[in-house]
């Protein structure tokens, strides 16, 4: 992102504009950056949802990720026990019996 701040600077001063496509790219980059910091990583998320501004459902799970590969356990009441795994393009979703 500096270097993107450093390039904006430096066109103001030169008169030179940024493509609206250079802008979106350099979003991107720092987007990105958030999420591929870490060789793996385990995070929980606790998903909400509102509906007119009444809670509707929430939903917890535990995300590995190692590269290119993830895998997602749902952890709430109504879905635990569910697994998705992905691997590069492929998904795979676990439904306990």
């Amino acid at each position: 992102m500096k270097k993107f701040l450093v390039a904006a600077a430096t066109a103001a001063v030169l008169g030179v504009s940024l493509e609206a496509k250079d802008v979106a790219h350099a979003l991107l980059v720092q987007a990105d950056s958030f999420r591929g910091g870490f060789d793996s990583a385990v995070i929980r998320v606790k998903l909400t949802n509102y509906e007119a501004a009444r809670l509707s459902e929430e939903a917890e799970f535990e995300v590995s990720v190692k590269g290119e590969n993830s895998l997602v356990k749902f952890l709430s009441v109504r879905s635990k026990g569910q697994s998705l795994l992905m691997r590069g393009d492929d998904m795979w979703f676990f439904l306990p019996a």
